[in-house]
């Protein structure tokens, strides 16, 4: 009788797929690590006046439209004033979207409201840079 060799490449199978199912939520873990890592390091960088640094954890698209770190810090500090000098921050929901990350911050700003920003983040080689942000101001809600 010969020997079957298809219970154990069920078993190979299925040892893959379990491999599978516990790295995948360690990769899951380490993106939204760097995505929370990214964005922290950028704000910091606003509030210690940094703006070098700040610029570069911008997407290639935003260094396009904004140039220099001179000319984007003027852009954020006039139209994104709660994340260039918020009194406090936090992380809210994460998306891992595919080919980009969506982390949610909840921001108190400068003005005492409570704003949402939305950053958009990719992969770019080995780093992962900031392609947007989009603020919404809380209705009702200020300190």
């Amino acid at each position: 009788m010969p020997h079957s060799s298809r219970p154990l490449a069920r078993y190979a199978l299925v040892a893959l797929f379990l491999a599978a199912a516990l790295v995948a939520p360690q990769a899951a873990r380490a993106s939204q690590d760097e995505v929370q890592s990214v964005i922290t390091r950028q704000i910091e960088s606003f509030i210690g006046g940094d703006f070098e640094t700040a610029y570069s954890f911008a997407a290639p698209n935003v260094k396009a439209a904004y140039p220099s770190a001179r000319i984007f810090s003027l852009m954020v500090k006039q139209g994104y004033a709660p994340v260039f000098s918020p009194q406090s921050y936090r992380f809210g929901p994460y998306e891992d979207a595919g080919n980009m990350y969506i982390q949610r911050v909840e921001v108190i700003g400068p003005d005492g409201h409570f704003y949402t920003a939305d950053y958009t983040v990719k992969k770019f080689g080995d780093a992962y840079l900031i392609t947007g942000c989009f603020i919404r101001k809380a209705t009702g809600i200020s300190l």
